[in-house]
């Protein structure tokens, strides 16, 4: 049977937290899904695309090769073949904030 179980909340609440103990419990694979939104964002960021040009957004969805890998019982976000981190982009996590707000993201990644 197959399972799929949506935590939802405001940003910093431990959903990833409880989402990983749940499905360690239940033998099940936790995808981060907010880390997900993050890589769409980081290809943005990347390749110019302004936040508030949705359709320009939606014209790169397919160039976006987003792979999950489990390394050690741990997800792991690849864009392409780089690992995604946030780490020392100060300028990436400003335009995060803005991006996350683009409406055309959630089906996006319904789609992967």
């Amino acid at each position: 049977m197959n399972r799929n179980i949506a935590i939802d909340g405001p940003s910093g609440a431990g959903k990833s937290t409880v989402a990983k103990g749940i499905a360690a419990k239940m033998g099940i694979i936790h995808v981060d899904t907010g880390a997900m939104y993050r890589t769409v964002g980081l290809y943005a960021y990347r390749n110019g695309i302004n936040p508030d040009d949705e359709k320009m957004l939606a014209e790169n969805f397919d160039k976006i090769v987003i792979v999950l890998k489990w390394i050690d019982g741990t997800q792991h976000i690849f864009l392409g073949d780089t690992l995604f981190s946030l780490k020392g982009s100060e300028g990436f996590k400003k335009f995060l904030v803005h991006f996350l707000l683009a409406e055309n993201l959630h089906p996006f990644l319904l789609y992967i």
